[in-house]
């Protein structure tokens, strides 16, 4: 009889949790920092309104330069959580850090749950930025909205030069940009794409071009080399590496914008 109980609870249960509305499921993400004798240390907080009903956690951190060159990242995954807080932290060691850099701290993060209609997903990102001094006092900023889209247009076009450096053509696939790719893949398959990209030092923000059955990975690392990687889709439904090349290249990105202050004083002279 207990038996029975517990599955008629468990059934109660379920019902009510489909007839939650999508509305009432949202959450918020913190991106923050610490800057330490041995570096910056970086924190991404997604917290959840609720822990009932949910089915997956999932949060980023990286930190990246005013270039957006990635120095680290990690992330966290909970499935079926009973928190509504997760957080994923990462440290970029002193001795790494370029002095006198303007450097963001980028937090990401996503809830699913489980609604009449299936499984339902809800994004949310924060960023700060922090002008990095190793004998002075660092000052956090704020940037300007259309600074961050001229910066967010940079990086899509730097990878587009990186991809077409392979005799690709960047306008055949769709562009998304680190955790963009998971409007397209499962988390399991985006973060082993990410760290494949990122298994080289420095590089800059890993980006990544959708074709129909393909996605090819690009990024450049310190030296001025190229990475393409290509991804294809196996019987499981998941993505595997099926092919690497590299090229150097002449130079940080082009001749013309070897940095994002270049390009946007570039991009202001054309106006």
């Amino acid at each position: 009889m207990k038996k029975k109980s517990r599955i008629l609870t468990v059934l109660l249960l379920a019902c009510y949790i489909l007839t939650i509305p999508a509305s009432a499921y949202y959450a918020s993400v913190t991106a923050s920092y610490e800057v330490l004798r041995a570096g910056i240390k970086g924190y991404s907080t997604i917290e959840a309104n609720t822990d009932t009903g949910l089915s997956e956690l999932f949060t980023q951190v990286n930190i990246v330069d005013e270039n957006l060159v990635l120095y680290e990242f990690d992330n966290e995954t909970l499935e079926n959580p009973k928190v509504s807080t997760l957080t994923a932290v990462v440290g970029a060691s002193r001795s790494t850090l370029e002095d006198n850099m303007g450097y963001y701290v980028q937090g990401y993060g996503y809830i699913k749950y489980m609604t009449k209609y299936g499984e339902e997903t809800k994004r949310y990102n924060d960023e700060k930025y922090l002008y990095y001094q190793k004998s002075a006092k660092n000052a956090e900023q704020v940037e300007t909205d259309e600074s961050s889209k001229l910066r967010l247009a940079y990086n899509e076009e730097r990878a587009a030069y990186i991809l077409d450096s392979f005799g690709k053509i960047p306008g055949q696939y769709k562009f998304a940009s680190d955790y963009e790719l998971l409007d397209y893949v499962e988390t399991e398959d985006y973060v082993a794409m990410k760290e494949t990209l990122a298994a080289e030092p420095r590089i800059t923000l890993p980006s990544f071009f959708i074709g129909n059955d393909v996605i090819f990975g690009v990024c450049q690392d310190i030296d001025a080399v190229n990475y393409l990687y290509e991804f294809a889709k196996n019987s499981d439904g998941h993505w595997d590496l099926v092919d690497t090349q590299r090229l150097q290249a002449d130079g940080c990105y082009q001749d013309v914008y070897e940095s994002y202050s270049e390009y946007q004083a570039a991009m202001a002279t054309t106006k």
